[in-house]
């Protein structure tokens, strides 16, 4: 079966993951309109998040102004962050 769909590369998200020292129980914001909010990102998060064993809250958020009152610093220690926004997308068939 083919899939002409764009989605992200597993491995791009797990580098990006361990950059950020994702670990268990965390919990990642997602915005709403991003790549990682659709059903192939979240397939893809899924995948990389579970081939590292790492149990994530993950919550779609419609903008980030309501978690904005912390610094980025102070987000990290409750573990909140933001994922960037120039993930690599790949073409998969």
């Amino acid at each position: 079966m083919t899939n002409n769909h764009q989605t992200i590369s597993v491995r791009h998200l797990k580098a990006c993951m361990k950059r950020l020292h994702v670990t268990d129980n965390d919990v990642l914001a997602i915005k709403k309109d991003s790549v990682l909010a659709t059903e192939e990102g979240t397939e893809s998060m899924r995948r990389a998040l579970a081939s590292m064993g790492i149990n994530v809250l993950t919550v779609i958020v419609e903008d980030f102004s309501e978690i904005a009152a912390l610094n980025e610093t102070t987000m990290r220690k409750h573990g909140w962050y933001r994922f960037p926004l120039n993930t690599k997308r790949t073409n998969t068939k």
